[in-house]
């Protein structure tokens, strides 16, 4: 049925629809919600199905995307084509250096294809050459980033390590956290806590409960600021402020 109103439909009427369809909890929401203004920047570093970018494209954004697995992204360039929509679509990896690494697709979800190879229906896809945001922005000459949106399967810190906070801060952050996969690569949620803290932002743990199998539907447990309420097992995103006065007025109105 997705499929099928997202080909008869104009996008904004597909995209209204979409939500109000949907009856599972999403953060994107609250934060497009809070993000109430145009004209603003989003980065989207792992787009998948561009369902995280569209409404804030459609309300006059700048975007910036990055999706190097070859399904979604030709998936999301069809869409943007067939309703004439322009953003920076790149076909890129994004971490924390410079190198040719191979990709990981998967027979069983496209939301899991990675860098990393962390779950046994992932098989190798093609090499990518991966980039730092940093050098990207500088490139680019871009001065601000309203909301950096991070879900990557794991390289979520190596993407941030990427990131020149010396240059500006995002207003808003959202970055994935799961243990499981990112011990594979040294370091844990806490750890990814602790540099955005060290950067001076005030976070809040988006916390959903263990993952049975991807490519379905998962179950959300709470919202917290507390990081000792991250089980091990748990997974979700952090929301990230840059300021004291945004963290507040979402914390009031969420009742976090």
């Amino acid at each position: 049925m997705k499929k099928f109103l997202k080909k008869v439909l104009p996008p904004k009427a597909y995209y209204f629809l979409k939500r109000k369809r949907t009856k599972q909890f999403d953060e994107r929401y609250l934060i497009y919600d809070f993000l109430n203004f145009k004209n603003g920047v989003m980065f989207d570093v792992g787009v998948m199905d561009g369902s995280s970018f569209m409404p804030f494209l459609l309300k006059g954004w700048d975007v910036y995307a990055f999706e190097p697995d070859n399904s979604n992204h030709k998936l999301v360039s069809e869409y943007l084509k067939k309703w004439n929509l322009k953003t920076n679509l790149l076909k890129k990896a994004v971490s924390d250096v410079e190198e040719t690494k191979t990709f990981y697709t998967s027979t069983l979800s496209s939301g899991i294809p990675s860098l990393l190879k962390f779950n046994n229906n992932q098989v190798a896809s093609h090499e990518v050459s991966t980039i730092m945001l940093k050098s990207f922005i500088k490139t680019n000459n871009i001065d601000k980033i309203d909301f950096l949106k991070i879900d990557i399967e794991g390289y979520d810190l190596m993407a941030l390590k990427g990131f020149d906070f010396s240059r500006f801060k995002p207003r808003v952050i959202m970055c994935e956290f799961e243990d499981k996969k990112t011990e594979l690569l040294g370091y844990s949620t806490k750890d990814m806590s602790q540099f955005l803290t060290d950067k001076d932002y005030l976070l809040i743990y988006s916390i959903w409960h263990p993952i049975k199998e991807y490519g379905i539907q998962h179950d959300f447990k709470k919202m917290s600021i507390e990081i000792n309420e991250v089980e091990p097992s748990d997974w979700g995103n952090m929301i990230a402020f840059a300021n004291e006065i945004d963290y507040n007025e979402f914390r009031k109105k969420h009742k976090i």
